[in-house]
């Protein structure tokens, strides 16, 4: 992932982080907190205000001004974080080995638990007009419109809705606000005309 500043951030195995500013030739560890020697980070990411976010086998971590905090879970559970998503308002969507998880403010809940449930999230992605899309591992693409926020009408997207795989691994949007998905079936192309077809017929 790179920084607004232009430093790149590597996540690998011990020690976990690594970094590299713009005028480095060579990668160097990041400083994490001793919560984090050992465990395993699966996410990095930067929120509006360029805070560096992190998911881990230890939950969702932020460093601010240099220090890091856990920001959830807030308790002594174990979550695995497998992906983060932000809006520019400060909302914040995790993905888990479980589902996704929605932050606004110091409250958090469960996003779309009748689809996900017991699922494994690969990636979240929030496209231009605020919908987001689930990669999951094995249960397709979730849609959860901006105006669902806890999912209660999210829609699946699967081979049974057409797509070539139930896997898909990421999604990202072009210029033309067509979705590219990565599976592991290949790459395909979700229309914008093809995909507000399809929901407006399920609807």
């Amino acid at each position: 992932a790179a920084a607004p500043d232009g430093t790149l951030f590597v996540a690998t195995d011990a020690p976990g982080l690594w970094q590299r500013a713009p005028v480095d030739s060579r990668f160097s560890p990041a400083a994490l907190p001793h919560e984090l020697i050992g465990e395993q980070i699966l996410s990095i990411s930067f929120d509006a205000a360029q805070r560096l976010w992190l998911g881990t086998t230890a939950g969702a971590w932020l460093r601010e001004r240099g220090v890091w905090r856990k920001q959830w879970p807030r308790d002594t559970r174990r979550r695995r974080i497998n992906a983060l998503a932000h809006a520019d308002d400060g909302e914040l969507w995790m993905g888990g080995a479980d589902g996704v998880w929605r932050r606004r403010g110091e409250h958090t809940h469960p996003v779309a638990e009748a689809l996900l449930q017991n699922t494994s999230v690969r990636d979240l992605f929030r496209a231009s007009d605020g919908t987001l899309w689930i990669s999951t591992d094995g249960r397709g693409l979730i849609r959860v419109a901006p105006d669902d926020p806890h999912g209660t009408a999210a829609v699946r997207l699967g081979r049974a809705q057409g797509l070539p795989s139930n896997s898909p691994h990421a999604v990202r949007e072009d210029a033309d606000g067509h979705l590219w998905v990565n599976s592991n079936q290949g790459i395909f192309r979700l229309s914008r005309t093809n995909l507000r077809d399809f929901l407006a017929n399920d609807s």
